[in-house]
């Protein structure tokens, strides 16, 4: 493969990375922090002073199963967050592309309002990004089960944000992206561990 095929292809992949995010990549690789990814959470790190700086960690339905949140289309589900003011987006990015065909869902149980605006950045604002309606656990909207998941973040959504009812809710909805473009490019800068 020519050196000129290989940029055109590198430059098609950083296009596909939201702006947001890519502007997120520059701050983490400023500051020489690190991005460490495991099979249940994605961190930030500071090598230098040997701490972890945010952390995303999320359940697959195996784990989450005696919880009684229903199959919810066999999603993984966020576990728990927190991040740096402003980091978090990049960690739910990574958390999504490394969720792969399973896709992602947020928390069943609480969702704090930074993390219920990255959940409606992803539903209104990325074409990159899958939206699935869930139902709730007496079949709602559908009448197959395969698609219940316990809805009481979505109701409580409902009850400060949204007008309409939860299945409005960002937080009623599974999430899931093609690719791993934001990953491919934190592996490029030697960033992501």
């Amino acid at each position: 493969m020519s050196n000129l095929l290989r940029e055109y292809i590198r430059d098609l992949l950083i296009e596909s990375v939201d702006p947001k995010i890519m502007s997120i990549i520059d701050r983490v690789e400023e500051n020489k922090w690190q991005i460490k990814l495991r099979y249940d959470r994605v961190m930030l790190i500071d090598p230098i002073a040997v701490k972890i700086l945010g952390n995303i960690r999320w359940d697959r339905p195996e784990e989450y199963e005696s919880e009684g949140y229903g199959p919810c289309l066999g999603a993984n589900v966020i576990g728990s967050s927190h991040a740096p003011h402003g980091f978090g987006p990049l960690l739910y990015d990574i958390a999504l592309e490394s969720s792969g065909t399973a896709g992602l869902t947020s928390d069943r149980t609480s969702v704090s309002s930074d993390a219920s605006g990255v959940w409606d950045y992803y539903m209104r604002n990325r074409s990159d990004v899958q939206v699935i309606q869930m139902d709730n656990k007496k079949n709602l909207l559908t009448p197959s089960e395969r698609d219940n998941c316990d809805q009481e973040v979505s109701k409580l959504d409902v009850g400060t944000r949204i007008k309409h009812g939860w299945a409005e809710s960002s937080l009623s909805k599974i999430y899931k992206k093609s690719g791993t473009p934001v990953m491919d490019e934190l592996r490029k800068r030697g960033m992501l561990r």
